[in-house]
């Protein structure tokens, strides 16, 4: 399979927190935060959101799931997620884990925040690296 890495996807007017309202996400509403370079010179890389088209295989599996009519809270994995990531793990790694191991977050940050909270106590301090 070939991809196209150098199509590039307009962002503006997509509710993109990278493209539109990453100053007050970063900075905050108050701050009126002016950047030194206008936004067509910034590099976009954002931890989980990146600049380049989902392959066909994912957006096939979307498009099946929109066709459901009702949509709601998905935080209930069934055992098709672990058997897949753990297949994929031992294929690549040889690394085996239960069932019980693998936790589902609902995105990047909110994971990095639940794991601060899980292995420091308070007054703990914690390095991060950019861009996170």
């Amino acid at each position: 399979m070939t991809f196209d890495f150098d199509r590039v996807v307009p962002r503006t007017a997509t509710n993109a927190v990278a493209a539109d309202g990453f100053e007050n996400y970063l900075f905050g509403p108050d701050v009126g935060v002016t950047l030194p370079m206008p936004r067509s010179d910034l590099i976009q890389l954002w931890v989980a959101d990146m600049q380049f088209a989902a392959p066909p295989a994912a957006l096939d599996v979307m498009a099946d799931r929109i066709a459901h009519p009702i949509f709601g809270y998905t935080m209930n994995m069934g055992d098709e997620m672990y058997d897949a990531f753990h297949a994929w793990c031992i294929d690549r790694y040889g690394w085996r884990f239960d069932r019980e191991a693998l936790q589902t977050a609902l995105g990047v940050i909110p994971a990095l925040y639940a794991l601060a909270e899980y292995m420091c106590a308070p007054g703990d301090r914690i390095l991060t690296l950019t861009p996170a």
